[in-house]
């Protein structure tokens, strides 16, 4: 077992791992560990949507700031308070330049967001013209797959997948 230490909270992990990011070049720290029941899991789900991490590693007399690269939490069955949950996460340490290259990926979000509206209203505005789908039918289905998948997208893309075995 490793010891992490994260904004002063102290973790036992599991499959303690360290190494560079291929597409980034930064560090990255992974490990895994569980915690007992659905109130546990909640308080650590919260604890791992802050943003910026304070990291420490005792035995390698490590401290760095990282932020939440990957999270994927997994567990058994229905979740109550006798279930064991486990948590998989990675860590990226951030470097010097950091916030430019974020301002940078936000920018470039922002506009394949752009692109993806124009395409669909591209591709809607074909479709309508061929009298494949009408504009009502369209917008009726757009209103059902939000209200289907919003907030689950909207988790995913927050904090990370969630996988629960069967």
């Amino acid at each position: 077992m490793e010891k992490v230490i994260i904004n002063d909270v102290d973790f036992e992990v599991e499959e303690f791992e360290q190494r560079k990011s291929e597409d980034t070049q930064r560090m990255e720290t992974a490990f895994i560990f569980s915690v007992v029941g659905k109130s546990n899991y909640n308080l650590y789900k919260g604890f791992f949507s802050e943003g910026k991490y304070q990291v420490t590693i005792p035995r390698l007399e490590q401290r760095f700031e990282a932020t939440l690269s990957s999270n994927v939490t997994s567990y058994t069955d229905m979740l109550d308070e006798e279930t064991k949950v486990t948590f998989s996460l990675t860590l990226s340490e951030i470097n010097e330049g950091d916030e430019e290259e974020l301002q940078n990926v936000f920018i470039n979000i922002a506009q394949e967001s752009i692109m993806q509206i124009l395409r669909f209203r591209a591709l809607m505005e074909v479709l309508e013209a061929k009298g494949i789908i009408t504009s009502n039918e369209y917008d009726s289905k757009i209103t059902e797959v939000n209200d289907r998948d919003f907030e689950t997208v909207r988790n995913e893309l927050v904090k990370g997948y969630s996988v629960v075995e069967e």
